[in-house]
């Protein structure tokens, strides 16, 4: 790993806003696994040259002293000094992975050039390989920055999909308990045989378009379906359990979208129809 290099232009494309430190905390701590002593007095110097990010370089003489540093300390980076046979790097990167680390950054420094060498590290779980003689320090420090910021996205979209598998738990329970209050009131999950098999067919295609599309441009639909439940003479009760059943089936059908949103719309869609069956049985009774 070099620390001279050849002059930089001021202005790169136009602009050298975007530098490591907006990416490296101001202080990182770096585990380096490896076998010569020599090889981490270098590379702690060629760090300390460039002042990018303060880096604590912490020692670890192979493997079992790596995973006992894992163990007992906190590190920003892990970086594994390829060396064989004393030192082999994918056996290494196996056992700081299955040893309750996977979500550190890794880093593969060694002397074979990244074609060779880099994708079987990337298959045993590195984020990164470095050649450790084509390198420079601030390429050294642009390859954790993007390492480190991979791994701070990948545990925020581990953790917003648990968050959402939460909600949707939550949403298919609270589903739950409300078909549970509709079979509490009477109406049973079972189709009502009052119903004509038409009319159920069309409230369910109704209500599925409901669910996805809203009531914007659906009213005429709405109005249709009710004077046919309404010329029907449909009970109140059967048309709750009609929707009931339906309700029922359109979660199962809909798994990834949320619970709570279809039966927010779905119950939207039963009070418009109720509405206006309510009114036609008024208009046909007086």
């Amino acid at each position: 790993m070099t620390t001279n290099s050849e002059s930089v232009p001021s202005s790169i494309g136009g602009s050298r806003d975007v530098a490591p430190q907006e990416l490296l905390p101001a202080h990182m701590r770096v585990l380096f696994i490896h076998t010569h002593r020599e090889l981490a007095d270098h590379l702690t110097a060629a760090l300390a040259c460039d002042r990018a990010s303060q880096v604590h370089v912490y020692e670890a003489l192979g493997v079992a002293s790596g995973l006992n540093r894992l163990r007992r300390d906190a590190f920003d980076v892990v970086l594994i000094s390829h060396e064989p046979p004393a030192l082999n790097a994918l056996d290494v990167l196996d056992a700081v992975k299955a040893g309750g680390a996977s979500d550190l950054p890794v880093i593969v420094l060694g002397l074979a050039d990244e074609a060779d060498l880099g994708p079987w590290c990337y298959e045993a779980g590195a984020d990164a390989y470095v050649t450790a003689p084509a390198t420079s320090v601030r390429s050294f420090l642009w390859t954790v920055a993007r390492v480190m910021q991979h791994a701070r996205l990948s545990v925020e979209n581990r953790r917003l999909t648990q968050l959402i598998q939460q909600r949707q738990e939550r949403d298919r329970e609270e589903a739950g308990q409300y078909l549970y209050q509709l079979e509490s009131i009477g109406c049973s999950m079972n189709p009502p045989d009052a119903i004509p098999a038409p009319l159920q067919s069309r409230y369910r295609e109704l209500m599925r378009a409901h669910v996805v599309m809203g009531s914007g441009l659906m009213g005429d639909e709405v109005g249709v379906l009710a004077d046919l439940l309404a010329l029907a003479e449909i009970p109140p009760r059967d048309f709750l359990r009609l929707h009931g059943t339906t309700l029922e089936e359109l979660i199962a059908d809909l798994g990834s979208r949320s619970a709570r949103h279809i039966m927010h719309r779905a119950g939207l869609l039963a009070l418009d129809v109720g509405a206006r069956m309510a009114e036609r049985f008024q208009q046909t009774h007086r």
